[in-house]
C-alpha cells in the first residue's frame, strides 16, 4: 500500500488503532465535512488485540490520504460527533470480529447526515456509541434523525450502546427525581420502551458520575432469542440503562439478555423490528475487555482502587466476546472464523 497514513491527532492510523504494520490495507475516500476528508478503514488481515493509545479520546479517522482504491463494499457507519466517547474503539472491536475486507468503516459527523446525500449508499449498519444523549439531540433532532430512521426502515440496522441505547428508545429517564435529571421522549423511538438509568444498584449505590467509581463488571444472561444456550459473562457497565416495556410479553419487546444482579432481572440488551430493518440496543459495553478497561484507568491517579473491575471482566472474557459476536451476527454481519463458537438463538 502507498500513501500517507497520518490523521489529525499526529499519530499514524496504526498507532491510533493499536495495529501493527501491514494491518491496514485498502483506503477509499467517502465524503467531506467542514473541509475534513474521511476514509474508510478496511481490515484485510488478522487484527490481534493490542494497546491503542488514546482510543477513548481521539477519532483516528480524519485527514488520511492514500492512492489505493477499492470497489464499494457494505459500509458500517459510526457516529463520532459531539457527545460520543469510545467510538473509535468500538469500531475497532467490531472490525476484529468480522470477515477481513468484507466491510468498509466510515466515521460520521452530524454535518454528514445533513449534507451528504450518498452517506447511506451501501450502508448496512449505523453505530451510535456511548457518551451523552443531550448533544446527540442537539445535533441530530429533525432531518438527521429522519435520515437515520429512514435508513433503518428501508432495511438497515441501528446498533446503540449505552448513550446510543438511551437515545433510540421511545423515552428515557436518566436520574429521574434527582438534580440534573434527563427525561423525555426521543425522536428515533426505535424501541417502545423507557430507558431507565443509571443503575446504582450495580455500583454500590452511587449514581453515575462519569468517574471510574461508577463503573462495574456486572453479570448478564442471554436469552434463547440471542443464543441457543444461556451465556453468563460479566460485562462492563458505566451509566447504562435497563429497558422498561409497558408489556414485556409484546412482540415488540424482543429481549436478548437480562441483568442478573438486579432484582427481577430487567432487560439489558434488546432488539426491535423497524420497518424492514432492525434496532439493537445494549445498556452495557460488550466491546470492552480487561485490556481496554485497564487502558482507560491509566488516565486516573486512583487506578489501583478500580482495577478490580477489569480483573472481574477477565474471569469471563471469552464468554463476553462470544456474546458480542452473537450480537454482531444478530445484526446480520458476517463473522470471521475463530476459536469461539457462536450459536445463534431463535430470533
Amino acid at each position: 500500500m502507498t500513501g500517507s497514513l497520518v490523521y489529525a491527532g499526529g499519530l499514524s492510523v496504526q498507532q491510533a488503532l493499536g495495529l501493527g504494520s501491514g494491518q491496514l490495507k485498502g483506503w477509499t475516500t467517502r465524503g467531506t465535512t467542514q473541509g475534513v476528508r474521511y476514509r474508510a478503514f478496511l481490515p484485510e488481515t488478522s487484527i490481534a488485540p493490542s494497546s491503542a493509545s488514546g482510543a477513548y479520546d481521539h477519532h483516528p479517522w480524519r485527514n488520511v490520504s492514500s492512492t489505493a482504491t477499492t470497489m464499494p463494499k457494505p459500509k458500517i457507519l459510526t457516529y463520532i460527533d459531539a457527545g460520543t466517547v469510545g467510538g473509535s474503539h468500538l469500531m475497532r472491536a467490531i472490525a476484529q470480529q468480522l470477515v477481513p475486507a468484507a466491510h468498509e468503516f466510515q466515521a460520521v459527523m452530524a454535518d454528514d447526515l445533513r449534507q451528504d446525500p450518498t452517506l447511506f449508499d451501501d450502508a448496512v449498519l449505523f453505530v451510535m456509541p456511548g457518551g451523552a444523549d443531550l448533544p446527540y439531540c442537539e445535533a441530530l433532532n429533525g432531518a438527521p434523525n429522519q435520515r437515520i430512521r429512514r435508513f433503518v426502515e428501508e432495511g438497515g440496522v441501528y446498533l446503540g450502546v449505552c448513550a446510543g441505547a438511551y437515545y433510540a428508545c421511545r423515552e428515557l429517564a436518566f436520574h429521574a427525581g434527582m438534580r440534573g435529571a434527563i427525561c423525555g421522549t426521543r425522536e428515533l423511538s426505535f424501541v417502545d420502551a423507557v430507558a431507565v438509568g443509571s443503575l446504582p444498584e450495580l455500583t454500590g449505590g452511587i449514581p453515575y458520575d462519569a468517574t471510574p467509581r461508577t463503573a462495574a463488571a456486572t453479570g448478564i444472561r442471554t436469552t434463547d432469542c440471542l443464543s441457543a444456550v444461556p451465556l453468563t459473562p460479566r460485562v462492563h457497565y458505566h451509566g447504562g440503562c435497563r429497558f422498561d416495556f409497558a408489556d414485556p410479553a409484546s412482540p415488540a419487546a424482543r429481549i436478548l439478555a437480562v441483568y442478573t444482579e438486579i432484582e427481577a432481572e430487567p432487560p439489558v440488551i434488546v432488539s426491535a423490528s423497524v420497518g424492514q430493518g432492525k434496532a439493537i440496543l445494549s445498556g452495557v459495553h460488550l466491546e470492552i475487555s480487561e485490556r481496554e478497561c485497564k487502558e482507560a484507568l491509566r488516565e486516573h491517579s486512583d487506578m489501583a482502587a478500580h482495577v478490580h473491575v477489569c480483573d472481574r471482566l477477565a474471569e469471563t472474557g471469552n464468554e463476553r466476546l462470544e456474546v458480542f459476536r452473537l450480537l454482531l451476527a444478530h445484526a446480520g454481519l458476517e463473522l470471521r472464523q475463530g476459536r469461539w463458537k457462536t450459536t445463534p438463538g431463535s430470533c
